[in-house]
């Protein structure tokens, strides 16, 4: 019986894991600057003395440019987070040491094998199944 084709690809999807942390973190941070840099909350009118309307539209802009780029970053977690919650203990342990830590290294895959009691041809061979079972996640909750 031939597999479903998805196009999904798991290793893609979560190799850029650890980097997308840190981008949100910065993306974060840079949100409150702008919040500080402005003197207040942008969206708040301005008294005499205070910023003038264009500087404030313009940081209202940034502001919104930046939660946007937040928000594509959550829905990202979001999503990674429904895909681990949906594995079951191995599964899940095999997906947070595989996937999401990025290293695939043979020593790594020893180490993996040794946390899940198996040889590192086994250890594959479930990385290979798990590697299907969040396809199969993906495709049915559309993830």
């Amino acid at each position: 019986m031939n597999r479903w084709y998805c196009s999904f690809d798991v290793d893609r999807f979560f190799r850029d894991y650890k980097e997308n942390e840190k981008s949100l973190k910065y993306l974060r941070e840079k949100l409150d600057a702008t919040l500080v840099s402005s003197g207040g909350r942008p969206d708040e009118p301005k008294v005499a003395g205070g910023l003038p309307t264009s500087s404030v539209e313009s940081i209202v802009e940034r502001r919104e440019k930046i939660a946007e780029e937040i928000a594509q970053y959550e829905r990202y977690f979001d999503t990674v987070e429904r895909i681990i919650n949906a594995l079951s203990g191995e599964e899940r342990l095999i997906a947070e040491e595989y996937f999401l830590r990025g290293k695939k290294r043979r020593d790594q895959i020893e180490i993996l094998a040794d946390k899940i009691f198996c040889s590192p041809s086994t250890c594959y061979r479930k990385i290979k199944e798990v590697r299907n079972k969040i396809k199969d996640i993906v495709r049915e909750e559309g993830a």
